[in-house]
């Protein structure tokens, strides 16, 4: 690990929330056409059943396991909640501490479901970061494996577990592993996967501070590619399984920021070595309010790309406030419906996840009538590509902005 990287943990911490960068590997082979936003569909709206010792204080990622049940990352307890697919509270899954199960630094990145395993990430990237694995339905520690680099995107396919991030030595974004490889803990020397495809893109070699703040991946695996970008990315790349970019399909804006262009972004995202910690302070949020930051991607069966999009202010040296924006195109980009609102309360950053063509929010709001009450809700829409009107649906009925 080069010794400089490691003056640079503070921020490198600060990267899972707020994360800025435009990877360009190819120019895009289509020239979008642009119109309104999907139409977004309510399906359900759920209160998760918290309590005085369950409940999320600091939610950073909801994964949503194939019987609908959810996992709720907590930030500020150090634990995932598990919640039924009607907001019952089943179990927590690890506790703040170095031990085994105990989380260090808990990640709202890089966590995933399948099978009967819950794998979460932990520790100081790019010092070092692990996985904390559980049994889904026992709740017991089943042992721990490393990463290699800055992992920030996780997924399993056809058996195989993918990894999406930065290698900061060989400055690599993409590898994989037969999942069984979890399987055989005891046999594992080292990490468990390594970023060795996909060269990083030239902006977050070159800036240090575009590393810095924009060194978070989002992906998507399918059966045959693999969609990567990177968090402020006006690019999706399309990667064979084999580690080849096969296309570079452009992201159009419509209401949301975007992102300037390569060169622009580069010399405003220059700070000085000199700079005092107020002043990188204040440079960070002009940066937080200049860009777009590129939250989630998916496909639905039919190949479909959907993204979330948040344009980002920082009010504070901890606190976010954001709004969403979700976005469906054609396979190639070529007729993207940019840019619905997604409807979500002020009193914390919304938490969205896409699982195909169905986008969920995890969303915190002010009970009525509660001195201060809380409520966590959980609402699922369907994204609706083919009615491209920027509406919102429920039950019949358009609801308003």
């Amino acid at each position: 690990m080069p010794a400089n990287f490691r003056n640079w943990m503070p921020v490198l911490t600060v990267l899972f929330l707020s994360c800025l960068g435009r990877p360009v590997l190819a120019q895009p082979t289509t020239e979008a056409t642009v119109r309104d936003g999907p139409r977004l569909i309510l399906e359900d709206s759920l209160v998760l059943r918290e309590s005085g010792d369950f409940y999320a204080g600091q939610p950073s990622m909801l994964l949503v396991a194939a019987d609908s049940s959810y996992f709720v990352v907590d930030t500020y307890s150090a634990r995932v909640l598990r919640f039924d697919a009607s907001g019952r509270p089943i179990r927590a899954y690890g506790r703040r501490g170095e031990g085994p199960g105990e989380f260090l630094n808990i990640m709202g990145v890089a966590s995933f479901v399948h099978d009967d395993v819950l794998a979460v990430a932990d520790g100081r990237p790019p010092i070092s970061m692990e996985l904390e694995l559980f049994g889904v339905d026992s709740g017991e520690h089943l042992g721990q494996v490393s990463l290699d680099g800055v992992v920030t995107a996780l997924a399993v396919e056809d058996e195989r577990l993918w990894a999406g991030g930065m290698d900061i030595d060989q400055w690599n974004a993409l590898g994989s592993a037969p999942w069984g490889r979890l399987s055989e803990l005891d046999d594992v020397d080292g990490p468990i996967i390594s970023l060795d495809q996909v060269p990083v893109p030239r902006p977050y070699v070159d800036n240090r501070q575009i590393m810095i703040m924009g060194g978070l991946a989002v992906m998507d695996v399918g059966q045959n590619d693999v969609l990567i970008s990177f968090r402020t990315s006006p690019y999706i790349l399309r990667v064979s399984h084999d580690g080849h970019v096969v296309d570079t399909i452009p992201l159009r804006q419509r209401e949301r920021r975007g992102v300037p262009a390569d060169d622009e972004f580069i010399s405003m995202a220059t700070l000085p070595a000199s700079a005092s910690p107020e002043q990188t302070q204040e440079f960070h949020t002009e940066l937080d309010r200049s860009v777009s930051l590129l939250l989630q991607v998916s496909r639905d069966t039919a190949g479909r790309i959907f993204t979330v999009h948040a344009d980002v202010e920082r009010v504070g040296r901890r606190d976010f406030a954001g709004v969403l924006y979700v976005s469906s195109m054609t396979g190639d980009g070529a007729t993207q419906c940019s840019d619905t609102f997604v409807p979500a309360s002020d009193a914390a950053f919304p938490v969205a996840v896409l699982r195909g063509s169905n986008l969920y929010v995890l969303d915190q709001r002010i009970a009525s009538g509660g001195a201060g009450d809380v409520r966590t809700v959980v609402r699922k829409f369907a994204v609706d590509p083919d009615r491209c009107d920027g509406q919102i649906e429920s039950r019949g009925s358009m609801v308003g902005r």
